[in-house]
């Protein structure tokens, strides 16, 4: 057995024991013979328990043994984390699946190599109160929705769920409008708006009906790892440690919540532009630990990208027309990500 899975095998027996590392400190080799490799990522969002896999993989020294010094960016403004990739501002970047096959479709050389949330949590949310019971119910009403990639997705969703007329307005970055009753409809991704919609005093939450597009025919999986396919390239056994490390980081988030909800919760704290609640972050734990572990029975593989889900994404965004040019599966998804 090699050194580097000696490692890995010793992490996973003191993680099973219950027992508690000390964490190894920036610079700190992970063997006592080599400096760990500086590396950064940036994620696709703010500070949140979207990211606790990588907190964790952090807090606990998990990239540390993997050889790694991890530098850890939430978004700022403007600036998109696969722009910053492919200027090599980064060794790494996270962003939906959609993001990183319409860009290569672009012929931009970024590649995936983890697929960690291999599900959709996009849903529309409606109330009875205004005579919704079904999807089509929301046929001639005003229903808000997110611009850019969200767009065509959820015109598509409406389209093919048989919803005419609609009378659609932007969405912002608050559920106001729906709250405030301005609108029938909006968009929410369950981890985040659909719990803020669920919790605020203004709703009944009796009254809400929900409409989940991956039961409805659009399960897209959506936040991925992607690095150069120079990086890939030229050093696979890096972009290998820091994906799996971050997995074993997700791993000690679903076997510890209590301890990850307090660190997401420190990192909230540090992000000058979030304000959110320890209730909050933790139902949005919950819900994307279920999104990054397939259910029992799943065809689906944790950290990996299918076949079959890269070609329905493939699919819809050139059928959309937002894929300028076509891909192989190869060409795109690389490393472990691949399906065996």
């Amino acid at each position: 057995m090699s050194r580097f899975h000696s490692l890995v095998c010793a992490l996973v027996v003191c993680l099973a024991a219950g027992t508690t590392a000390r964490p190894l400190s920036a610079g700190e080799t992970a063997g006592g013979d080599s400096p760990l490799r500086k590396v950064s990522v940036v994620f696709h969002w703010k500070a949140q328990a979207q990211w606790a896999g990588f907190y964790m993989a952090k807090e606990k020294g998990i990239y540390a043994r993997h050889g790694l010094d991890v530098e850890l960016n939430a978004r700022r403004g403007r600036s998109d984390p696969l722009d910053q990739l492919m200027d090599e501002r980064v060794e790494f970047a996270t962003h939906f699946l959609s993001a990183g096959v319409g860009l290569r479709g672009a012929k931009q050389p970024v590649v995936l190599i983890g697929q960690m949330f291999n599900r959709s949590n996009l849903m529309v949310v409606s109330r009875r109160s205004d005579g919704v019971e079904k999807i089509t119910d929301l046929s001639g009403k005003a229903v808000c929705y997110w611009d850019g990639y969200y767009r065509f997705v959820f015109k598509s969703f409406f389209h093919d769920q048989g919803v005419t007329n609609l009378r659609e307005r932007p969405m912002g970055l608050t559920v106001s409008q729906f709250t405030s009753k301005q609108v029938s409809a909006c968009s929410a991704m369950e981890y985040n708006e659909y719990n803020l919609i669920l919790t605020s005093p203004e709703v009944d939450r009796d009254d809400l009906v929900r409409f989940m597009l991956r039961e409805m025919g659009m399960d897209f999986p959506e936040d991925a790892i992607y690095t150069s396919e120079t990086m890939a390239a030229n050093e696979p056994e890096l972009c290998r440690a820091f994906v799996r490390a971050t997995l074993e980081g997700w791993e000690y988030a679903r076997a510890n919540p209590e301890e990850t909800l307090a660190v997401v919760m420190r990192e909230v704290a540090d992000d000058p532009d979030e304000l959110v609640t320890e209730d909050h972050q933790k139902w949005m734990l919950g819900v994307c630990l279920d999104s990054v572990f397939p259910p029992e029975g799943s065809d689906r593989e944790t950290g990996v990208l299918s076949r079959k889900d890269f070609k329905v994404m493939h699919d819809f965004l050139r059928e959309n027309g937002q894929l300028r040019h076509e891909f192989g599966y190869e060409d795109f998804v690389k490393l472990d990500a691949v399906e065996k």
